[in-house]
């Protein structure tokens, strides 16, 4: 998930004069435009930084995320690191009291679902989450404090909640209305569906069973919190791993979660099973207790939970402009997507 707090920092109160990059950030720039939730900068000596504007309260978190980036990158130069200045780890502009952080932002380029070769990113995946693999046994060789801001294991039952309520809220609104719609229908076609894959993975995420694989220390790393074929950059035989203001320390199995749920529905089911059963095989414990989690993440994913708030939400501000027939047939194959994974993995 994107993290709230920076999707709604407004771009254009960004302090993007070339003194304060260059004397306050570090950064002699020659380019810079906008990119994702900040912005993209190259410098004079073609070197790329992402600057993202934070919060106040979330600056620790961010030095907790550069200090854990520091510490893997000592031993694997494939991970996208962060910017500091002349001891800096967080930038402030005083004249606004705004903060800033820049992660560096390797030379290379990401590639489309469509030319995407999963099995290219099995190793560099692996060494990531084997460089975090004792985090929480060894904060101080992280630069980890007790209090541990990145800490995210247990939210998915508050998660799920609020998709519950989500739902209800959208019911209560389409029964006051007037003149229902087609897209009124079509969220009414799906409502019991949701509700149902709500229900059951909030059974397990309340289970004995997810306490036991959540108190094995093991299965707990650093994660990058929203993977995705943008995740990785490639240049020539070299790969990398980016996008990292999302992370947090959790389940190395949720990470792979957000990245199957979007990798199902854009790359075959079977090479995505055979690429899933060798990535797991790597770590310890028992594959089936992995892949039962796996189900359960992606289904916790389902992006119609959050398309179908998203959009009654927008109706408010700029009407809805939905190609209904074309979602309609989307949500039905993204559903046996999901389906025809978990079915043909769960006979592993």
């Amino acid at each position: 998930m994107i993290n709230q707090d920076i999707d709604i920092l407004d771009l254009n109160e960004y302090n993007l004069s070339y003194d304060f990059l260059n004397s306050v950030i570090g950064i002699d720039v020659n380019e810079c435009y906008p990119y994702k939730n900040g912005f993209f900068i190259i410098d004079q000596n073609g070197n790329n930084y992402l600057i993202f504007k934070i919060l106040e309260r979330d600056v620790e978190k961010y030095i907790q995320i550069f200090d854990v980036l520091q510490n893997i990158n000592s031993i694997n130069r494939s991970i996208q690191g962060m910017h500091f200045f002349m001891g800096n780890k967080y930038f402030i502009d005083k004249s606004t009291g705004h903060y800033y952080v820049v992660f560096n932002y390797p030379n290379g380029e990401y590639i489309k679902w469509l030319d995407f070769n999963i099995n290219s990113i099995k190793d560099i995946l692996i060494n990531f989450y084997n460089g975090s693999q004792d985090i929480l046994k060894d904060l101080y060789n992280f630069n980890l404090k007790e209090d541990v801001k990145l800490l995210t294991i247990g939210d998915e039952v508050k998660e799920i909640d609020e998709y519950l309520l989500n739902i209800q809220n959208i019911e209560i609104f389409i029964l006051h209305k007037y003149n229902k719609d087609r897209f009124d229908d079509l969220f009414l076609e799906n409502k019991t569906y949701m509700k149902d894959e709500l229900i059951k993975i909030r059974k397990f995420f309340t289970s004995s069973k997810f306490k036991n694989y959540v108190s094995n220390h093991k299965n707990i790393r650093f994660i990058n919190g929203n993977l995705s074929n943008k995740s990785f950059i490639f240049n020539n035989d070299r790969s990398y791993i980016i996008n990292f203001y999302n992370a947090s320390i959790d389940l190395f199995i949720k990470d792979i979660g957000i990245l199957s749920e979007k990798a199902i529905f854009n790359i075959n089911v079977d090479e995505f099973k055979t690429f899933i059963i060798n990535f797991l095989s790597n770590f310890e414990g028992n594959i089936n207790e992995h892949i039962e989690m796996l189900f359960n993440y992606i289904r916790l994913n389902n992006r119609m939970f959050k398309w179908f708030n998203t959009q009654y939400k927008n109706i408010h501000y700029s009407g809805r402009k939905v190609d209904l027939d074309s979602k309609i047939s989307e949500i039905y194959m993204y559903k046996q997507n999901i389906n025809d994974f978990i079915n043909i993995l769960s006979f592993t």
